[in-house]
């Protein structure tokens, strides 16, 4: 039976794909280096799964998208879609992109060739930079606002995680809530900072950054509670620990409310990885208290939806636009993992969409803009790229 452990080093992967594994590499390591008492362990545990974050019956599976009737909608389909492949890094030849803005620049991480080291990138107009670090091997920049403030974490020279800021080349340490550990996942236009950070006792609590400061939040409930994003209303997604259960809750917060997310099962697990301007959510959720397989949901006024797959048994919902359209990663019928795009109610395989022959597979899908333009990751040339997917109109 798949321990509570296992379950959340999975969530890391399937949150952050390739990328994930050096991050439960780094868990392992600091959890010998550091962890040395029940407690700690539990809070380093949700720290990662923060990292992780960047999630019926199967007779219920959406059924796979067919060339044929291909579109979730006529929201982001176009004549035509050009599929940019952002590059790699000098010594860094996979990346991974995380997050467009709304002026079509994107923030990622990309991985050296020995699968060691992570360096958090920004990417403008064709041209890819590295971000600066805080001396350690792994970094990462989760998202990016339109006035070009970038929110993530990076590993330091102490071995501790920190949430971090970048802002015009430059990197602030947003420090922690008393605790060892830090690490930044969502900001708005506002340039409020959502994420999770370690106190003193060894809880890791969600926390709000703005004007210089970090403020906990986590009156969620549970020694684990983390914000994953927040729109420009100050609306936050996120989840905690429910101890008595053992399983983690989203929740949807809102002037120092919490509100907990329902599931799309009985006594299952799930976790809000997005917020749009109009309060929906979307993540992902296990079916049932003993089911492996997991679904995309959307959530608003109280109503949990399951988005379905392409076919397959797993979907993750990771990235949602002020439109409504969803993205992120199903499984095929064929048992491969592709990214969607989805309005709520229809699900596509953004494959559908990549240019005839571009060698292309289009794994994962993290975000998308008010311009629709889509940002993920997937395999060309035998390597793991970030993509941008930007819809061409008349």
């Amino acid at each position: 039976m798949e321990t509570r452990k296992t379950t959340w080093l999975r969530a890391i992967i399937r949150r952050f794909g390739t990328p994930g594994l050096l991050f439960v590499g780094a868990y392992l390591l600091l959890h010998s280096l550091c962890s040395d008492t029940p407690r700690r362990r539990r809070a380093l545990a949700g720290a990662f799964l923060l990292a992780a974050t960047c999630l019926t019956l199967r007779a219920h599976h959406s059924r796979p998208a067919s060339s044929a009737n291909p579109t979730p909608g006529n929201d982001w389909i176009a004549a035509d879609v050009t599929l940019t492949d952002l590059g790699e890094l000098p010594g860094y030849p996979f990346t991974f992109g995380y997050n467009v803005n709304n002026r079509g620049e994107v923030v990622g991480t990309a991985v050296d060739k020995d699968g060691e080291k992570t360096r958090a990138f920004f990417w403008r107009n064709g041209k890819m930079q590295a971000l600066p670090d805080l001396g350690g091997p792994l970094n990462v920049a989760c998202q990016i606002n339109d006035r070009g403030e970038i929110a993530g974490f990076a590993l330091a020279r102490d071995k501790r995680f920190r949430a971090v800021r970048w802002l015009n080349g430059k990197i602030q340490d947003l420090g922690t809530l008393g605790g060892r550990d830090g690490l930044g996942e969502g900001l708005n236009n506002q340039g409020q900072i959502v994420g999770g950070a370690a106190l003193a006792n060894d809880e890791f609590h969600a926390f709000l950054w703005q004007n210089g400061a970090m403020k906990d939040i986590g009156k969620a409930g549970g020694m684990v509670n983390v914000a994953t994003q927040i729109n420009d209303a100050g609306q936050i997604a996120g989840y905690r620990l429910d101890e008595d259960k053992d399983i983690f809750r989203a929740f949807f917060a809102q002037n120092g409310k919490f509100t907990d997310i329902a599931p799309l099962g009985d006594g299952s697990d799930n976790l809000a990885l997005a917020i749009n301007s109009r309060g929906l959510v979307v993540g992902y959720s296990t079916l049932d208290a003993n089911s492996n397989s997991i679904h995309a949901f959307a959530w608003q006024n109280s109503q949990t939806r399951d988005i379905g797959t392409l076919g397959g048994a797993d979907s993750l919902g990771i990235g949602v636009s002020d439109k409504g359209l969803i993205v992120g990663w199903s499984e095929t019928a064929d048992n491969k993992y592709h990214a969607f795009i989805s309005n709520g109610q229809r699900m596509a395989d953004l494959n559908l969409f990549a240019p005839p022959n571009s060698g292309w597979t289009l794994i994962q899908a993290n975000s998308v803009n008010s311009r629709d333009q889509i940002v993920g990751w997937g395999r060309v040339n035998g390597k793991f790229h970030a993509y941008l997917l930007t819809p061409q109109r008349d």
